[in-house]
């Protein structure tokens, strides 16, 4: 009995092994199929995100298209900038900033100037000047023109070829045709950041001559021509004990005093002076420019007659930093109200 029970239990045992060696179990491959199939999908889920990033990417894409197509249609520059100086006449060409220059004025704590860069028509950018106080594009968007917070003048083609360089300048500005600039230039040996006395002055490109238009310790700043290049108009505060606008021959001569004519104190008859922007219209007619005090955002107009009188002084809207929709009859200022900035569109009377 014993016997058989060893012998059965071995038989037993040894069928069990022999179970064992040939049944197939769980493939020793499936591991790494499962490793493949992970592996496998990985790509695919890569793929999906790249296909996702790719949806993602053209979405911003066409949303800075349609940034950009806004800004130029309202006349601003693409991508990011913090200040406009000038647009080329008829081309969205810019002069910009991206920024403060980080220095500071002497003896001030006030900064200097900022960058300066031009931007063509395909939104690409060149710096310029790292230090610029005021810059702006000949009539024919060629050149520029533009003042360091040295107060040196720079007359350079788009391209960077400086044209000309004058020191101890102020807000330079082009004579119709782009073969002369007009500014304010500094006597010498004053120190250009307190100049006192200033005398228009004007270069002439072609020649590499300058003359003096106006003479005395009197501070006459912001020269423009007029359109028709035969007068220069300017402001001056020294003359009478209160700024205005005056006029003189593009050939020198004695000024004459265009507004507040009389005064001697600001009453509601008071025409205010440039804070930054002047603009002229298309027609040559309108003389636009805006005027901050405090509060007090403005943007004003000089309306002149087809012999170059002045007909009237006045205001035309709230808002500074005008600038011409493409129509050149209709123009946009901005308006700085609890932290953010409301756009204004006016047309002229």
């Amino acid at each position: 009995m014993k016997t058989k029970l060893k012998w059965g239990l071995l038989s037993l045992l040894i069928l069990l092994t022999v179970v064992a060696l040939l049944w197939p179990g769980k493939p020793p491959t499936e591991t790494t199929q499962g490793a493949s199939a992970s592996r496998a999908g990985s790509p695919t889920n890569k793929e999906v995100d790249f296909t996702k990033f790719k949806k993602e990417r053209e979405h911003r894409q066409v949303k800075q298209q349609l940034q950009d197509e806004e800004a130029l249609e309202q006349g601003l520059p693409r991508g990011g900038f913090e200040y406009v100086f000038d647009k080329a006449p008829n081309a969205n060409r810019f002069l910009l900033s991206k920024g403060r220059d980080g220095k500071s004025l002497p003896d001030s704590e006030a900064p200097s100037g900022m960058d300066l860069w031009v931007q063509d028509e395909t939104g690409s950018d060149r710096l310029i000047n790292d230090s610029v106080y005021r810059a702006k594009f000949s009539p024919d968007g060629t050149k520029v023109a533009f003042t360091t917070s040295d107060c040196v003048l720079h007359v350079e083609n788009v391209q960077g070829g400086e044209l000309a360089k004058v020191e101890g300048v102020y807000g330079a500005n082009w004579k119709s045709d782009g073969s002369a600039v007009i500014f304010a230039k500094v006597g010498e040996g004053l120190d250009p950041h307190q100049p006192g006395a200033r005398q228009l002055t004007a270069l002439d490109l072609v020649t590499g001559q300058s003359r003096l238009l106006t003479q005395g310790g009197f501070d006459d700043g912001r020269p423009e021509f007029n359109p028709a290049d035969n007068s220069i108009l300017f402001v001056s505060g020294a003359r009478t004990g209160m700024a205005s606008f005056w006029k003189v021959s593009a050939a020198g001569g004695e000024p004459v005093q265009l507004t507040n004519v009389g005064l001697e104190q600001v009453n509601e008859q008071f025409v205010p002076t440039p804070y930054d922007r002047t603009i002229w219209s298309q027609d040559k007619r309108w003389f636009l420019y805006d005027f901050k005090s405090g509060d007090q955002q403005e943007t004003w107009g000089l309306e002149f007659n087809a012999d170059g009188s002045m007909k009237r002084a006045t205001k035309l809207a709230d808002g500074v930093n005008p600038r011409w929709k493409d129509d050149g009859k209709t123009f946009v200022c901005e308006k700085q109200t609890d932290g953010s900035i409301q756009t204004i569109v006016s047309n002229l009377p």
